[in-house]
């Protein structure tokens, strides 16, 4: 029961995997980022092809939040996003991967509580998709990300069924070749 504990609270430090990149400046507040043009998904997909998202870029430690590989098939999407969880009690972090499997709807990627698994066997990595899980069913059953060109980068903006912003709100996004440097949350 411990473990679970300070589970929670490294979960809750992340800010949110997956939902979760950099935290706001209010705790559990959503965060709105300044939106220019809105992009359609596939598009964005199109002109960044064999490349990875970086969410959150950091440009002092050169590193992000988090980072994500998307397959586009037809109106299907699949993501991975895998993150470094910092586990205070053993002065190490551990690799977690959440996986969602969205519908293209609009221009938008929306999934539902079922859509979201995990790429690990890891106590962690299951315990993030639960509470991601738990805020899609909280956000009215469905979550919708739309896309938006914010000068050289783009943010993302999760919305729920609700019509409210989904967990920690806006996050950028900066593609990248390559491998991307994790940084520990």
């Amino acid at each position: 029961m411990a473990s679970m504990i300070k589970a929670a609270f490294v979960i809750a430090s992340l800010a949110g995997l997956g939902a979760c990149t950099s935290p706001p400046s209010e705790p559990f507040a959503a965060r709105s980022l300044p939106k220019g043009e809105r992009l359609d998904v596939r598009a964005l997909l199109a002109a960044h092809p064999d490349q990875s998202a970086c969410v959150d870029y950091e440009a002092e430690s050169d590193s992000c939040a988090s980072v994500i590989t998307t397959e586009l098939t037809g109106g299907q999407m699949l993501s991975r996003e895998s993150g470094l969880v910092g586990l205070p009690e053993a002065g190490a972090a551990q690799r977690v991967e959440i996986v969602t499997r969205s519908t293209v709807q609009n221009g938008q990627a929306c999934a539902q509580a079922q859509d979201v698994t995990t790429g690990g066997r890891d106590e962690i990595s299951g315990f993030l998709m639960e509470i991601k899980r738990d805020l899609i069913t909280q956000a009215g059953g469905t979550v919708c990300a739309s896309y938006f060109r914010s000068g050289d980068r783009y943010v993302v903006s999760p919305i729920g069924a609700d019509g409210r912003p989904f967990a920690q709100g806006d996050s950028y996004l900066r593609f990248v070749d390559g491998p991307a440097k994790l940084r520990v949350k």
